[in-house]
């Protein structure tokens, strides 16, 4: 219910303005997503802040950075459940704010922690949500040449890849990127 009530409060723009913009807000925001049943509803407010705000906003960057502490920990037992759903809501709402989205992956470290965890976990639907972020990344051609000449995020990427390349499906999303569709 009170949960409930927070969501309902967060439609009302003015107080949605002073809760998100409060460094205590997103603190206790952040610790919440340790908590099992809650973890869905956090990921779907931040994912909610992160639509709505500039790149440049102190309560995105805060949000990024545990975020990261969150993937810094992805070998501990239920870290890798948590990282899937970010990973998931990132995908999903991406579209929501595609501009400054962008530029949170390309002026932090996210889109590392992303690629760390993909290999971490050789899943083939962690890759799959990784190359749903590149292709939306790639309507942005600048910050997108950008990235890959100075990361070369497939290269990281080549060991699995590599690993997996007779999959069709791998195959299908390599050849969506050098198509550009």
């Amino acid at each position: 219910v009170l949960f409930e009530f927070i969501q309902m409060v967060l439609q009302l723009k003015i107080i949605k303005d002073i809760l998100i913009s409060s460094e205590y807000f997103i603190y206790a925001l952040c610790q919440m997503v340790y908590e099992k049943n809650l973890i869905q509803y956090v990921v779907s407010i931040w994912a909610h802040i992160l639509t709505i705000s500039k790149s440049t906003d102190s309560q995105v960057h805060s949000i990024i950075i545990f975020i990261q502490s969150i993937f810094d920990r992805k070998n501990e037992p239920g870290f890798a459940e948590i990282l899937r759903r970010i990973i998931q809501a990132l995908v999903v709402h991406f579209h929501q704010n595609p501009s400054d989205m962008s530029n949170i992956f390309f002026h932090t470290k996210l889109l590392d922690y992303l690629i760390n965890f993909v290999l971490y976990t050789k899943s083939k639907e962690d890759l799959f949500s990784l190359f749903q972020l590149f292709r939306n990344f790639s309507k942005f051609q600048e910050l997108v040449k950008e990235y890959v000449l100075d990361m070369a995020p497939f290269m990281q990427l080549q060991p699995l890849v590599e690993s997996q390349s007779m999959i069709d499906d791998i195959k299908d999303w390599l050849w969506s990127f050098v198509c550009g569709v």
